[in-house]
């Protein structure tokens, strides 16, 4: 155990994060493997939603309003905004039984990973989305089932991350079956940064297990087109807390899904 405390004492013009990278600098590999389980297909909404019975519907999520701007963009095949996205990882997570943490797509895409050169990878503390949310004890036990990370990639394709802290499993998850190894190890790299901020202490994670979620499930339905990467989104994460299989006789039914889940405040 590094005894943080006696560091900066002596070097206060120092931030943990400072004594972090000069104590613990590489990241450790977790090993990778299948973690998909046989189990039922997750609920969507398959009745076609039209613009028209939703357009009046105004509803508020983390301070963010939905109103007809929102319900449009879902239901007229166009990319979704990060907005949508963390309004629906909050639905998620108030309706869900597990503990769950869900980070917020602007900040993932701005600070964690435009910043951040994979190789040298460095922590600036006001990085840390919010100051009073851990994702550890003091002692070092998880203070969430499931932490949430959704983000886009180069603002081209949005792609998910979760951290299932019940099994030790990280979640690498895009539609199009692409592989983040970059992605991982930066998230990899701030789950060590989150328990040596909490702890005072490097945190080996050797015993988590990586799990390409799209490519591990051989029925998993690839997506095909441009636009839908933020529903697959959405869906998936929905998929990996319910343990449900994504399965669909139309993609449009994930958009259809998130539109009525939102405008109801409810999950299927």
């Amino acid at each position: 155990m590094t005894d943080f405390s006696a560091y900066l004492s002596t070097h206060p013009q120092d931030s943990a994060v400072a004594f972090y990278n000069v104590v613990h600098t590489h990241v450790c590999r977790a090993s990778h493997v299948s973690c998909i389980d046989v189990a039922p297909p997750v609920c969507l909404h398959t009745v076609p939603l039209e613009l028209s019975v939703v357009r009046n519907i105004s509803i508020l999520y983390n301070n963010t309003t939905l109103t007809e701007n929102e319900w449009s963009i879902i239901l007229q095949k166009r990319w979704f905004s990060g907005d949508i996205i963390d309004c629906y990882m909050s639905l998620l997570t108030h309706h869900s039984p597990h503990k769950i943490y869900s980070h917020s797509c602007f900040w993932l895409g701005n600070y964690l990973f435009n910043n951040n050169d994979i190789q040298k990878p460095t922590w600036n503390i006001l990085q840390r989305e919010q100051e009073r949310v851990h994702w550890f004890t003091a002692s070092g036990n998880a203070n969430w089932n499931y932490v949430i990370m959704p983000m886009s990639i180069h603002n081209s394709h949005f792609i998910l991350v979760i951290f299932d802290f019940l099994q030790k499993v990280i979640y690498c998850c895009d539609s199009m079956g692409g592989i983040h190894n970059t992605v991982r190890d930066q998230c990899l790299r701030y789950l060590e940064f989150e328990y040596f901020w909490c702890t005072s202490v490097a945190y080996d994670h050797n015993d988590w297990r990586v799990c390409n979620y799209c490519t591990a499930d051989s029925g998993f339905p690839k997506q095909t087109d441009t636009h839908n990467c933020g529903a697959y989104v959405c869906v998936m994460a929905k998929c990996i807390i319910q343990n449900r299989q994504l399965r669909f006789t139309t993609v449009d039914s994930l958009r259809w899904t998130v539109c009525y889940e939102l405008t109801n405040n409810t999950l299927l």
